[in-house]
């Protein structure tokens, strides 16, 4: 079978300011290939998790950057099947946000799917990732449990052979 990749690098692309935030979700879920009733049964969880719901009639261009990451966050994780790849996006928003996106990553790998997850953060890392593959300069420098390739990546900073 045919797997699903959910990029989730740039959140929000795609998003138009002159939507509201209603319309921005159903264009996000056509141009995911989600059909209008399928959108409309994943709205109220979207709503629910990006915590806006008094804001989703309001045109984006009037949403705070926070605010425009929560919504695309939130369209993101009610959205996504199959492998999801994310790049260090557990920065979206504030703390208690931050702990529901987290919750959201463990579900869905107890669901079955896979993330793919980027970071120079290890401590964003641990809670997410069992297993790791540690590139440095774009070269493969590990691959295996997650506290080995820690290890070497953390002997690599104190040598110089690796970079922030």
């Amino acid at each position: 079978t045919r797997e699903e990749v959910s990029p989730m690098f740039e959140l929000g692309l795609g998003f138009n300011p002159l939507f509201t935030a209603i319309q921005n979700i159903y264009l996000y879920g056509a141009l995911h290939g989600l059909s209008r009733k399928d959108i409309e049964r994943k709205l109220p969880g979207i709503i629910e998790f990006s915590g806006l719901k008094g804001f989703m009639h309001a045109k984006l261009r009037e949403f705070s950057s926070g605010m425009r990451q929560r919504l695309a966050f939130a369209t993101v994780m009610q959205t996504a099947r199959g492998i999801i790849m994310v790049d260090e996006v557990l920065a979206v928003g504030d703390i208690s946000f931050q702990k529901k996106c987290l919750n959201a990553f463990r579900e869905i790998l107890n669901r079955g799917d896979t993330i793919l997850y980027v970071s120079h953060d290890i401590g964003s890392v641990r809670p997410l990732c069992s297993r790791a593959l540690y590139l440095n300069r774009g070269q493969q420098r590990g691959y295996g449990p997650l506290p080995e390739m820690e290890s070497l990546y953390n002997e690599d900073l104190r040598e110089g052979r690796a970079s922030l």
